[in-house]
């Protein structure tokens, strides 16, 4: 499991909104203590996935490196998931799911040394949170790229929004399952 702590949040410029959600359930921040882990499943129970997703960059010193694989494959697997809305738009282009597969790629293969967790919480958030409007430019672009960081698999997955609300809500209940299915991973448990 990953967690994160109040002095963490703090640190990383939670929005005060969700910080006091979070602080609320537990009882307080004095009661609770700034340094006691909070697990994240706990911050998606209260503030829901936008929060959830935001503290992977504020987790605790150690979880770093299974953060950052596990958001990056996390970012994958919201990309695949919603790829096919693009391809059916552009069956030609096969960008998105050449970067989807050369990020899942690195991922896989990350190093001690190569771990950029605000990055990877970036873009599972951004994954997640997208606006529509940006989607479709940000997705065409970023594909052109495909970096190991999947940036592109990242834009893809907000292009999920475009159906409409209701497709909007089954996404993000699928999301919201494949969150918790991550902070249930092997490796990411303690």
């Amino acid at each position: 499991m990953l967690h994160t702590t109040f002095r963490l949040l703090h640190a990383a410029g939670a929005c005060e909104a969700g910080y006091r959600r979070v602080a609320k359930a537990a009882g307080g921040v004095r009661d609770y203590g700034q340094d006691t882990p909070i697990p994240l499943i706990r911050v998606l129970e209260v503030g829901g996935l936008c929060d959830a997703l935001w503290c992977l960059r504020a987790v605790l010193p150690g979880e770093e490196r299974r953060m950052a694989t596990a958001a990056r494959l996390l970012a994958c697997e919201f990309a695949e998931h919603v790829l096919p809305l693009f391809e059916a738009q552009y069956p030609a282009d096969r960008r998105p799911r050449q970067a989807i597969e050369a990020a899942r790629k690195a991922a896989n293969e990350l190093g001690d040394g190569q771990v950029l967790p605000l990055a990877a919480a970036d873009a599972a958030a951004d994954a997640a949170l997208a606006p529509l409007a940006a989607a479709y430019a940000y997705a065409a672009s970023a594909a052109s790229a495909a970096f190991p960081d999947a940036s592109a698999a990242y834009a893809a997955a907000a292009y999920a929004y475009a159906a409409s609300a209701a497709a909007y809500a089954a996404e993000r209940e699928w999301q919201t399952l494949r969150f918790v299915a991550m902070l249930s991973i092997p490796g990411a448990q303690e």
